[in-house]
């Protein structure tokens, strides 16, 4: 009957949720207590940038945002796990393009100067909250203006257990009228 077969489907809706759940606090943990072992390649951030984004771009351009990218000619090489990176910044482009408006932007950018290099992401989407500025990157957090959007408030604490593993910082700052600008600072390697 429809009604046996909607309640299984919802059911299998929150054993999906359920399991994305526990593998990314599966993840964090890992993370966050180095069992990861994270790999220490040489590799060019700006070209790992570029493949990103040209899933991304795809992504936003099919929901109605407009996608760019600021990005130096010449290699920056930073020393990481590829893998792990990835992952950081495609977490941070996610919640770009999920939280900007239909007819908003996002930009991807790279740039490097004195020995630091810093691959950003801003937004024209709907921002933080003050209040929720200083618990942005904690384990479960959801900003208040976020609750109609999908996600287990997992995310941001990745990227931050990513970024601290590579022995980098990352900040968030709020850009006029509403967007966010995260910065991801990495130390630069010379090959």
């Amino acid at each position: 009957n429809e009604w046996g077969s909607a309640a299984l489907e919802r059911a299998q809706q929150q054993v999906a949720r359920l399991e994305q759940l526990a593998g990314s606090l599966l993840d964090l943990s890992r993370l966050e207590g180095q069992a990861a072992r994270l790999r220490c390649d040489v590799l060019d951030i700006a070209l790992l940038a570029r493949s990103i984004a040209e899933v991304f771009a795809s992504r936003a351009e099919q929901i109605g945002r407009q996608f760019g990218l600021d990005m130096p000619d010449s290699a920056v090489l930073v020393q990481g796990d590829e893998t792990q990176l990835q992952r950081a910044l495609g977490n941070v482009l996610d919640n770009a393009i999920k939280f900007t408006p239909e007819g908003g932007s996002v930009m991807l950018g790279v740039r490097e100067a004195g020995g630091q290099v810093t691959v950003w992401v801003e937004d024209t989407g709907i921002g933080v909250p003050a209040d929720d500025m200083p618990s942005l990157f904690g384990r479960f957090h959801r900003e208040r203006n976020a609750a109609a959007y999908p996600g287990n408030g997992l995310g941001l604490a990745i990227v931050k257990a990513i970024v601290d593993g590579h022995g980098g910082h990352i900040t968030v700052k709020h850009v006029s009228p509403h967007g966010l600008r995260v910065a991801i600072d990495l130390p630069a390697s010379s090959a």
